[in-house]
């Protein structure tokens, strides 16, 4: 399939992509899929077996597939809960909201490195400050 080997060759190049394992009981027989997002830009690529079936991107709460398999509507509201619930794309718009006047945006480089980008104006240090008070580790 051209677009498996296509995916293949991006992978090695890329070194901050994100790989999740998702369990999928039919009934008769549980289906595992990988799950990856190569950039925060991108959309998240659904492989079986290393085989990409289709990708999915969240579009104003809802989940949208593209692809040439349709994986159906259950699965594709699965998957997307299950990325929902790692909080890839929960913590970004929990900054922004929070720091709404300071914040301009807020990137996820890995599930442990998130660049954050103030708005013109503001005062780096003093924020940087009261940042690290509220998030210690940061």
């Amino acid at each position: 399939m051209e677009s498996s080997s296509m995916f293949k060759n991006r992978s090695v190049a890329i070194s901050k992509m994100i790989s999740l394992d998702y369990f999928f009981d039919e009934g008769k027989q549980i289906q595992l899929y990988q799950i990856v997002r190569l950039s925060e830009s991108e959309p998240w690529l659904v492989l079986e077996e290393g085989v990409l079936l289709t990708s999915l991107r969240k579009q104003e709460e809802i989940w949208i597939e593209s692809g040439e398999l349709a994986l159906g509507e259950i699965l594709i509201e699965q998957l997307g809960e299950f990325i929902d619930q790692q909080h890839f794309n929960f913590l970004p718009d929990k900054i922004k909201t929070h720091w709404f006047d300071a914040v301009e945006e807020v990137i996820m480089q890995n599930d442990s490195f998130y660049l954050v980008i103030c708005k013109p104006g503001i005062e780096f240090m003093r924020f940087k400050n009261v940042f690290s008070f509220l998030f210690p580790n940061w």
